[in-house]
């Protein structure tokens, strides 16, 4: 039996739309009160594509094209 943690997953290395490297950018990272030193922190990091002339830059979060 095969389960979701079992299967392999590519990520993607390049922007779809221009084809340049993606680079990895941290968006949040959360330390709380009960956060032990030496201990890892909860990091959220997202790829972004760092080409500012890239196409898909001109698109807005609900897909319409930004002005």
């Amino acid at each position: 039996m095969t389960t979701d943690a079992d299967a392999q997953v590519e990520w993607p290395t390049h922007c779809p739309v221009c084809g340049t490297e993606l680079r990895s950018e941290v968006i949040e990272s959360v330390v709380t009160n009960d956060w032990n030193e030496g201990s890892p922190v909860p990091v959220l990091a997202q790829d972004v594509c760092p080409n500012p002339d890239c196409p898909a830059k001109a698109v807005g979060p609900e897909g319409a094209e930004q002005v």
